[in-house]
């Protein structure tokens, strides 16, 4: 199988992480099969094997499916050692499996990453929400030996108490308000820009299409000031700048409410377009879930202040 450049960059961050995780819990090498048709969402553990999709090689929460496969091999969850008992009783045991998988993954990712704490449970459960969305939705099924994500998710929060500050509110949890509240959707904006270069420079919940341009005010999506913890995958900063002859350089900071510099991973994607250009600058929730409250942007072109744009992340 042939990958693209960032598959097989993924590929080899996969097999960075298993190959630490192998060392610090002093367990024998795995083979680790990567392909189009793999069973689960993404990743699959069985027989001493662990296969992974290609799709998954880049998506944003990746290691947590490889965390969770490879925390059913620490575990020992082998199907081989259910037996032939009533189904009854496999899918009971299945079903404690994978949620000693999920709180044992966390702990994967915490230590063979290594990543904060608060930011491995995050992501478990950017995941978990996704397939709670999807199942709720009627986009999939709950396999055999899982139950509903609703409820793997509320076990995998109620195992780490110690976030609860920031986790006791999520959709799932135990104790999560019954409604979700409405998140206002304004027009395109400039507000905060210090520099005329910007035609527009707001934060959204997703990218705008491919070749969008200015012309087309609805190729751009709405903007955003409060994003839902539960509901929304990303925060983008969206940045359309009037043509010039030499591309600027532009530098984006993400400060939490405490002011403090987050190192986010960003991903950047670029439009062109004869009369504007435009960049977005993503973050996925994961990475802002755990420290809701006022969030600023810091924009700078050529290392000169262009702007300041706020959002909150709410609680």
């Amino acid at each position: 199988m042939t990958f693209t450049p960032e598959q097989e960059k993924g590929a080899a961050e996969v097999r960075a992480l298993a190959d630490e995780t192998f060392r610090l819990y002093n367990v024998p090498r795995i083979p680790i099969i990567i392909g189009e048709h793999v069973q689960g969402t993404g990743g699959d553990y069985r027989g001493r094997s662990f296969t992974l999709s290609t799709k998954i090689l880049t998506s944003p929460t990746r290691d947590k499916v490889v965390a969770h496969e490879l925390a059913h091999y620490i575990l020992g969850h082998d199907g081989f050692r259910l037996g032939t008992g009533p189904s009854s009783e496999r899918q009971r045991q299945m079903e404690l499996w994978e949620l000693d998988a999920n709180a044992k993954g966390v702990e994967i990712l915490t230590r063979a990453k290594p990543m904060p704490e608060d930011l491995a449970l995050s992501m478990f459960y950017d995941h978990m929400i996704g397939v709670h969305r999807a199942f709720v939705s009627n986009r999939t099924v709950i396999p055999f030996g899982h139950r509903p994500p609703c409820e793997e998710i509320a076990d995998l929060l109620d195992r780490f108490p110690q976030h609860a500050p920031w986790t006791a509110s999520l959709e799932c949890a135990k104790t999560a308000p019954a409604s979700r509240p409405t998140i206002a959707s304004l027009s395109p904006s400039r507000d905060g820009s210090r520099s005329e270069r910007f035609v527009w420079a707001y934060l959204a919940t997703r990218s705008p299409s491919n070749g969008a341009t200015l012309e087309k005010a609805e190729d751009f999506p709405f903007r955003t000031m409060e994003f839902d913890r539960s509901r929304h995958r990303w925060v983008v900063l969206i940045l359309a700048l009037r043509p010039a002859e030499i591309a600027p350089t532009i530098a984006v900071t993400w400060h939490d409410e405490t002011g403090s510099e987050r190192p986010m991973t960003q991903t950047t994607h670029s439009g062109a377009a004869p009369d504007a250009t435009w960049r977005a600058h993503a973050v996925p929730m994961w990475m802002l879930r755990p420290y809701p409250g006022r969030w600023i942007v810091r924009v700078s072109l050529d290392d000169e202040p262009a702007g300041e744009h706020a959002f909150r992340i709410l609680p």
